[in-house]
């Protein structure tokens, strides 16, 4: 049960969000419906500054479909986003792969970074060769020897 002052501040928040709903109508954009995605995707699909949740800007379509529904079913294991997918069906995650992929969004230019000679090495030899021993393949196997994607479903590696 909700202490009597929190239910007076909830009741006059509802009545704000109601007021304001009355006096502009609600915009029903695919930009809107996407400000969940964006929470944690950055801005139209761009990703954070940390990297930490994939850029959605401009992959492929096909490449964007495909995680749509392996998260959905659950052959991805990512709660939040299997909850978020759940009532979504088949033509609104096309819609949502499309969306994003139709987002041509330039990336920011790279900065400098600090690079240890020897974790640049470990870094080239997984891009060109993987590591069978750790069954990692290489990134060119799937992305292409220019690491620039390979249509219709494998997306350019960096974000």
């Amino acid at each position: 049960m909700l202490n009597p002052l929190w239910r007076m501040a909830l009741c006059c928040w509802l009545l704000g969000v109601c007021l304001q709903a009355q006096a502009a109508p609600f915009e029903d954009t695919m930009a809107q419906r996407t400000l969940a995605c964006t929470g944690c995707h950055g801005p139209q699909g761009r990703s954070g500054p940390d990297s930490y949740y994939p850029r959605l800007a401009g992959k492929p379509a096909g490449y964007l479909y495909n995680h749509l529904v392996n998260l959905q079913q659950g052959r991805r294991n990512y709660p939040l986003m299997q909850s978020l997918l759940a009532p979504l069906d088949d033509a609104y995650l096309r819609t949502l792969a499309e969306y994003f992929a139709g987002l041509q969004i330039p990336y920011p230019p790279p900065t400098a970074q600090p690079t240890d000679k020897a974790l640049l090495a470990r870094g080239q030899e997984l891009v060109s060769r993987g590591d069978p021993a750790l069954q990692i393949p290489a990134c060119v196997q799937c992305h292409g020897s220019a690491l620039t994607g390979t249509q219709p479903s494998v997306p350019i590696c960096w974000s």
